[in-house]
């Protein structure tokens, strides 16, 4: 159902408002440590998403970063 992703230098919480004004959303992954440290994780879930709206996800994401 889900799958982390990490990138280098990139806090997840700070790309989470960019993603969402292009019709993306993710979870940053910060949100399921008990810290308050910022994350360059994400998870993203595939559960209800068709293979299209998986790929454009992930390109939107890319084109973010």
């Amino acid at each position: 159902m889900f799958i982390y992703g990490s990138f280098p230098n990139i806090d997840s919480s700070k790309l989470i408002d960019k993603a969402l004004k292009n019709g993306v959303v993710f979870v940053p992954a910060v949100e399921f440590y008990a810290s308050d440290k910022p994350s360059n994780e994400i998870r993203f879930n595939f559960s209800s998403a068709s293979e299209e709206e998986i790929v454009l996800g992930l390109e939107r994401i890319a084109n973010l970063i």
